[in-house]
């Protein structure tokens, strides 16, 4: 079974021999070997967790999944080294770990690969090292796993682990010593992106990178090293003079900094708009990929999605969720009520045209209308549907973050958020994950603590957040109770103009002000002329009307974005960044020239963190800060090719001046992009040159596990 990547046909072997620790360390270093993935096969069960596969329980071998270019290595020659690496003649044992999940199995993906497979079993039976016979189950792949991300990249993420010690490193020395011949050189230049041999020497690159400070994304320290691009992805890293690595563009990075490139993943960015196509708010703080449809509000049409952002060209990498909003609007419009069954399996349908179009997942907005009408049954359910597509996520902005009016809870929010992934069986990720209003300052490792218990008993739970002290989000859910907006616009206009009605939304309206700070911390980012960067109390008092009746009166005109200032809390921040579990994100939107006065995470996220909690606070160390950026949030993602600076990744790069970043954009002058991002890279090719975007279009819509359409 092959398939096609930029021009070159791939082709998967699936194979298990022992812990997949071993197998993926090892195939890792195979030449021509483009992706190694750990999961689980052979099983009867559906997608089964590490846990279960240890119990025995489940049929299921622990495998790798070796994505390959037979022009470079066959699949003969994977399978010598596949038999060298790990004893075939013992029946569910290798060395002292023991169950059938340890068995010896080749899983064959075609004919051709079963006799491959069957020949040369026949030949080492017959002429091999071993006294007795191989025992290696040779049987038609059904269905693969993918393990947990906390397995990718096991062995290189925990060298010192005694187990990867005294286990993994002597099968990859064995390999290395053996196949000297098979290991991926520092030279070698994959070709898969298109590089030639010349003379026998090293190719000739695209693009060289000199003496940078490297920082790998995993959480390693700083390396001074060379590296080049071909194509697409990334071809060497090393000492390119020792090594004769040469490109046709050189790039001199002494004194600088290089990173993968930045990972925001939660983003409002209008990739749709003209404004918003060339995502440069983003790139200038580095972000090469950014996550759509989050909140609840991603449209079902995934697959038309992902193919218009391909053809109109957009400015940074893109991937997206399927709303719960969005399919229950469509199907229930602003109904209060449990779905009928009919209306559940309809919602359903809808979520699973998303899964089939790439999306990564579900989305909810459970503070948002309609999804608050929503109950945790009814969302178990939809996510459900979306857990039967291998690596998806339930990505939450959950029901009460502390604000939320009448109040469900901040710690029952997150436990329901939690619930509704660990019972339906995906990954969970809480947006922007903070705790709000002043009465929950400092309690955010309340919070943590919920997920760090769910963490430990096996469920893959993460956050993201940002380093502002302001939301954003609109009017109507900061001011108007939710049973008021039943049955759409019209329907909350009609209520207003119930005296008796409209008096207990004004009691109700004064109480949720209460929580956020009052009227004048709600300031307006709205495009409207009178509005955009005045106070809701502002308003108020240059009207002669209460607050509740400003607000109304907004309304009246259809709903407005607003910041609300204050509530977060800057302790809450820098405890939260300080957790191996928490990834960055902007949570943000440039929405165009026309607002003067917008949330400045947009523009300064990333750089806002880095500058402030790492560079001017050290109340995290840059290798930590950057792998929240990057490598954390790639494993979270299920990618095996970005978010690292590892060979034969794309080359999404981030090179920065760390003297010179700096976030420029303030809540006064909202619009000023950061500064600091010298070089940036997306998919090999230049967005940001010597700190000048460069208005090439270069990012690329990507289906769930990150396959470029």
């Amino acid at each position: 079974m092959t398939h096609n990547v930029n021009g070159t046909d791939l082709e998967i072997a699936v194979l298990g021999g022992g812990c997949f620790w071993c197998l993926e360390a090892v195939f890792q270093e195979v030449v021509g070997v483009v992706a190694v993935k750990s999961g689980y096969a052979g099983g009867s069960s559906r997608n089964p967790t590490y846990k279960d596969v240890c119990s025995g329980t489940t049929g299921h071998a622990e495998v790798v999944k070796v994505e390959f270019d037979p022009s470079v290595i066959s699949y003969g020659e994977l399978l010598e080294i596949f038999f060298v690496i790990h004893d075939p003649t013992t029946l569910d044992r290798q060395g002292a770990d023991v169950g059938t999940q340890y068995r010896s199995i080749i899983l064959h993906t075609s004919d051709r690969q079963r006799e491959v497979a069957e020949e040369l079993v026949e030949e080492l039976d017959r002429d091999g090292p071993w006294d007795a016979p191989i025992v290696t189950r040779i049987e038609p792949l059904a269905t693969f796993h993918p393990a947990e991300t906390e397995h990718d990249r096991y062995f290189a993420r925990n060298r010192s682990q005694p187990y990867c010690a005294f286990v993994v490193a002597p099968k990859v020395a064995k390999f290395r010593k053996r196949f000297a011949h098979r290991l991926r050189s520092m030279t070698i230049a994959f070709a898969l992106v298109g590089a030639a041999a010349c003379g026998g020497g090293s190719p000739a690159a695209d693009t060289l990178i000199l003496g940078g400070s490297l920082l790998d994304g995993s959480g390693a320290e700083a390396v001074t090293a060379d590296l080049a691009i071909t194509g697409e992805r990334l071809s060497f890293i090393g000492n390119a003079a020792a090594e004769g690595v040469e490109a046709r563009d050189t790039l001199d990075a002494t004194g600088l900094t290089i990173t993968p490139g930045f990972i925001d993943m939660h983003s409002h960015a209008e990739l749709e708009t003209d404004h918003g196509r060339d995502a440069r708010a983003f790139l200038h703080q580095g972000i090469t990929s950014v996550a759509l449809g989050l909140d609840g509000g991603g449209q079902p049409e995934v697959a038309e999605q992902l193919a218009a952002w391909t053809e109109q060209g957009i400015g940074v990498n893109a991937f997206t969720f399927v709303g719960h909003n969005a399919v229950r609007s469509r199907v229930m419009s602003f109904d209060d009520r449990p779905p009928t069954e009919e209306e559940l399996g309809l919602m359903g349908d809808l979520v699973r045209l998303a899964m089939e179009g790439g999306a990564y997942g579900l989305s909810s907005g459970l503070f948002y209308l309609p999804g608050n009408y929503a109950e945790t049954e009814e969302l178990i359910a939809l996510n459900r549907i979306a857990a039967e597509y291998p690596g998806a996520i339930y990505d939450t902005h959950d029901r009460d973050l502390g604000a939320a009016y009448p109040p469900f809870g901040y710690l029952r929010s997150i436990e329901e958020g939690i619930r509704i992934g660990e019972e339906a069986g995906t990954k969970v990720i809480f947006s922007h994950f903070n705790a709000q209003g002043a009465r929950n300052y400092g309690r955010a490792p309340e919070g943590a603590a919920l997920i760090e218990e769910a963490r430990e008993r096996g469920v893959e739970v993460a956050g993201a957040h940002h380093s502002y002290t302001a939301t954003q989000s609109n009017l109507r859910s900061y001011t108007i109770p939710s049973w008021a907006v039943v049955g759409g616009h019209d329907e909350m206009l009609r209520r207003f103009d119930h005296p008796d009605t409209l008096a207990e939304i004004d009691r109700q309206t004064r109480e949720m002000l209460a929580i956020r700070g009052g009227a004048d911390s709600i300031m307006f980012v709205d495009r409207r002329e009178g509005l955009n960067g005045r106070t809701l109390g502002e308003l108020a008092r240059e009207w002669g009307v209460d607050a509740p009746e400003a607000a109304r009166r907004v309304l009246r005109d259809g709903n407005a974005s607003v910041m609300n200032h204050g509530l977060y809390d800057a302790w809450n921040i820098r405890y939260l960044a300080g957790l191996d579990w928490m990834m960055t994100c902007t949570d943000g939107r440039d929405p165009g020239p026309e607002r003067a006065i917008t949330h400045p995470r947009a523009f300064g996220s990333f750089t806002k963190k880095l500058r402030e909690l790492v560079i001017e606070e050290g109340i995290v160390a840059l290798p930590f800060a950057v792998r929240s950026m990057t490598g954390l949030a790639a494993d979270f993602l299920g990618w095996n090719d970005r978010g690292y600076l590892r060979e034969g990744h794309y080359a999404d790069i981030a090179v920065f001046d760390l003297d010179e970043l700096f976030d420029e954009a303030t809540y006064e002058a909202p619009r000023r992009y950061s500064r600091g991002t010298v070089h940036l890279l997306i998919n090999g090719e230049f967005a940001i040159r010597e700190g000048e975007h460069t208005g090439a279009l270069v990012g690329r819509a990507l289906k769930r596990g990150g396959t470029p359409v």
